[in-house]
């Protein structure tokens, strides 16, 4: 195994509907993954299933291995020790993850003293955290509903962070923020990252945020894996119709032509209880073909760019 995390053909299955289905990926120290697709592709449920927290009846198969331990095969109590410890989670929406009646700093704190930390030396390297993710201003006593969105996020951050993980999971950070703020905090994470040789896996619907901080990019649809690799490969010559999509429907800066209109994809991704048979895009595909229905692709193509598609994209 070459890298910290390493999940192959994980599986979330909700009784007899596979919600999620063959998902593989690795990622090194210092490494950051981008995980992009439209809602309802299973990016957050994949970042649940890696914390060990699908709620019953999911149920998770495959392997998720955390320094070739597998985290699936663990009973909830060692994985307790692991959660928040090894791998860390910066959740959607601040001000819903946030306790609303806990002051920040007792907050950025209980998860090191849950860990064994002594409670002056948890509240200390709270405060040191708060400064760190850009909050010296702010007390630790003061309330979330006090705080704006980015302080929030940036609260959630420094949260995720107080034990020092080897993996940090951000699920949808940049939800709400203004775009100054986005790039400050992806910012941080690039530096923290590169400090302390943290992985990283960026979910998130803006693809211009993946493009700047993640090196390889693993796109979801319906589930499963459409395409995966180098991200400015990907973004430069995207292998799969679904992907050429995404970044059709994507502003791009001060390169976008005044009065553009972007492109959009068709229809809508499919109710996983309800998935065509072959390729889920296909009914959505400008390029499918009879044989897109015979079967589910694999994931196929040259060098580290992998597309699960029966008719892929010409590379330049």
């Amino acid at each position: 195994m070459n890298g910290v995390l390493e999940v192959r053909d994980l599986r979330v299955n909700l009784r007899q509907t596979r919600l999620l289905d063959g998902i593989d990926l690795s990622l090194a120290r210092g490494e950051a993954i981008g995980i992009v697709g439209e809602s309802g592709c299973g990016k957050s449920l994949f970042a649940l299933a890696l914390m060990g927290l699908l709620p019953p009846p999911l149920r998770a198969t495959g392997s998720v291995c955390l320094d070739g331990q597998n985290l699936l095969a663990l009973p909830e109590g060692a994985m307790c020790r692991i959660r928040g410890k090894r791998l860390a989670m910066v959740f959607q929406e601040p001000m819903l993850a946030l306790n609303p009646v806990q002051p920040i700093g007792r907050q950025v704190a209980e998860g090191m003293r849950l860990h064994g930390l002594g409670r002056a030396d948890a509240e200390a390297k709270a405060r040191r955290l708060l400064n760190r993710v850009g909050l010296a201003r702010v007390r630790p006593d003061a309330y979330p509903h006090t705080l704006s969105g980015g302080q929030r996020q940036r609260v959630m951050i420094a949260i995720a962070l107080a034990s020092d993980p080897d993996i940090l999971i951000a699920d949808e950070f940049s939800t709400a923020l203004d775009m100054v703020t986005q790039a400050q905090i992806i910012r941080l994470l690039a530096e923290l990252s590169a400090e302390t040789q943290m992985g990283l896996l960026l979910i998130s619907h803006d693809l211009g945020l993946v493009a700047e901080a993640a090196s390889k990019t693993l796109v979801l649809y319906a589930g499963r894996p459409a395409e995966s690799g180098p991200t400015r490969q990907i973004f430069a010559a995207p292998r799969h119709p679904y992907t050429q999509g995404l970044l059709g429907a994507t502003l791009h800066g001060t390169d976008t032509p005044p009065g553009k209109v972007l492109a959009a994809i068709p229809g809508q991704v499919p109710d996983p209880a309800h998935r065509p048979e072959g390729c889920a895009f296909a009914p959505r595909c400008g390029r499918a073909a009879p044989d897109c229905c015979a079967g589910v692709p694999d994931m196929a193509g040259r060098n580290a760019n992998l597309a699960a598609c029966l008719h892929p994209l010409a590379q330049p």
